[in-house]
């Protein structure tokens, strides 16, 4: 069993070139690939760690030899340059949209370890040295591995196209969402990847978590098979591409009266409207089974994004005790679904 807990697992992990990726350094001699590098990148990405390069070095040059090796597409939003490094990896995290706590650094020097340690104490700091243990690392194992996973760098790479989309869009910000043909499918999890993907999302979400508890796939099976709950799972896509699935509601049923234990949605999909169209599609459902509904939030040092979502969809705080704040929603009607998704039930 690993010895981390979920919330510490890497999510990128930052490579040095000259003499880490690498041996030798790239302005003042012919470099070779250091021995299983390949095979360490291509194993990361398979198990959905993504990966970049913070690295002083002018950026054709190293970039022209990353592609000579064949490795360059494992690199997303490499920094380099002549900065400091630990700019860099603030540079990436932005990137990436992801907290620099769920980063991992590798670096020859101890001097580059140390400056980035000094701006980021939260980061995992890897002296090159240890590169033939890196696969063994607990942080850099995941939890569990799911089409998603396997998937993580495209869907970033699919990003970047609708970004650059947007740039040169013009046109109302509305315009633009309705140009991207976005479609939303709900459905209960119908096989062994959808409960190993409720469970990645239980570890990986923070600020769109209401929870912030871990489920393994063993307790989402004995959930469904108590009768005692209803579990959706979110799918979104565009035009640009199949992001997977995003989010996840467990909710208790009782007689009269439905709460929603937990509910996730992926960072990357928080600025589509994704967590008030999946939540409203809940509260819709129990208007029409003439139950009251409810909503537990436990708050965090990340979630609070979460709090604010309740609260702006019409929910109120019905009660707070033992870090548990229960939400209960009185409205006679609910909010219309956006135009800009289409919705598959």
């Amino acid at each position: 069993m690993n010895s981390v807990t979920d919330k510490e697992k890497v999510k990128c992990l930052v490579w040095d070139l000259d003499n880490t990726l690498w041996e030798g350094i790239l302005l003042e001699e012919e470099v070779r690939l250091r021995d299983s590098v390949a095979d360490i990148l291509m194993e990361l990405d398979q198990r959905g760690i993504i990966q970049s390069i913070a690295s002083r070095n002018t950026h054709e040059t190293a970039m022209d030899e990353l592609n000579r090796f064949g490795v360059g597409k494992y690199f997303l939003y490499p920094q380099i340059g002549y900065g400091l490094k630990s700019g860099a990896i603030a540079n990436i995290a932005a990137s990436l949209n992801i907290s620099v706590r769920h980063m991992a650094f590798i670096d020859d020097q101890a001097f580059e370890r140390e400056e980035v340690s000094y701006h980021h104490p939260e980061i995992m700091c890897i002296d090159a040295a240890d590169l033939h243990n890196l696969l063994e690392m607990d942080r850099l194992i995941p939890g569990s591995l799911t089409e998603e996973s396997r998937n993580r760098r495209q869907m970033y790479l699919d990003d970047m196209e609708r970004s650059a989309f947007g740039t040169g869009f013009k046109g109302t910000q509305e315009e633009f969402q309705k140009t991207l043909e976005m479609k939303l499918a709900l459905f209960p999890p119908s096989g062994e990847n959808d409960m190993e993907r409720i469970a990645e999302l239980s570890r990986r979400v923070n600020q769109m978590n209401s929870n912030g508890q871990s489920y393994s796939v063993k307790q989402l099976y004995e959930m469904r098979d108590s009768g005692r709950y209803d579990m959706y799972t979110a799918r979104f896509s565009d035009r640009f591409g199949d992001y997977g699935i995003v989010g996840f509601a467990l909710v208790h049923r009782d007689t009269g009266h439905w709460n929603i234990e937990a509910f996730a949605i992926s960072c990357r999909v928080m600025q589509r409207g994704v967590w008030s169209v999946f939540l409203n599609y809940i509260v819709k459902k129990a208007k029409l089974s003439n139950v009251e509904i409810t909503a537990e939030y436990r708050p965090n040092d990340m979630s609070r994004y979460m709090y604010i979502s309740y609260k702006f969809l019409g929910f109120t705080e019905k009660s707070a005790e033992n870090g548990l704040i229960l939400f209960e929603y009185r409205h006679p009607h609910t909010q219309a679904f956006p135009d800009n998704i289409t919705i598959i039930d």
